[in-house]
């Protein structure tokens, strides 16, 4: 399986862990109304490397947040490259810093209004879309160092 796809779909969860399955590259999971929590399983995941998770409303805030920072700390880290969460309501994104290959970040109308940590200068982006949300600035490290390209802020 290399490719997965889930919309509106009565699907409540995925397993717990995903890392035996070494050839998903593509995950897409959309309107899934009976899905309240992040799936922690998609951290596992050794070589997925586009990720869209978008309009699961059921899926609290804490829960995104929370699997945010699975993302950040599991096998997923070493492989993701585009991050699709549009819609899906979380205050803060957490530190994604170890996400390296992270060239895409979608958080458009999310309701963030702050990033915990910046990515630093080993992290190039090439395109964050965050239109919609209730940022004031972004995070830069010590350095000054953020490195998108392009940005899309209202």
């Amino acid at each position: 399986l290399q490719t997965l796809y889930i919309g509106y779909s009565p699907i409540m969860r995925l397993p717990s862990d995903m890392s035996n399955m070494k050839a998903l590259t593509d995950i897409e999971m959309f309107y899934l109304p009976k899905l309240e929590e992040f799936p922690m399983g998609l951290a596992t995941l050794p070589n997925l490397q586009t990720l869209t998770f978008a309009c699961n409303f059921n899926v609290s805030q804490e829960s995104m947040y929370e699997g945010l920072k699975a993302l950040n700390a599991g096998n997923v880290s070493k492989s993701l490259q585009a991050l699709y969460i549009p819609t899906q309501k979380v205050n803060k994104i957490p530190d994604l810093s170890a996400i390296k290959k992270l060239a895409l970040l979608n958080i458009q109308d999310c309701g963030v209004y702050e990033f915990e940590a910046a990515f630093g200068k080993d992290h190039y982006f090439a395109d964050l879309y965050a239109d919609g949300n209730n940022l004031s600035s972004l995070p830069t490290d010590d350095n000054g160092f953020l490195h998108p390209q392009y940005l899309l802020l209202p």
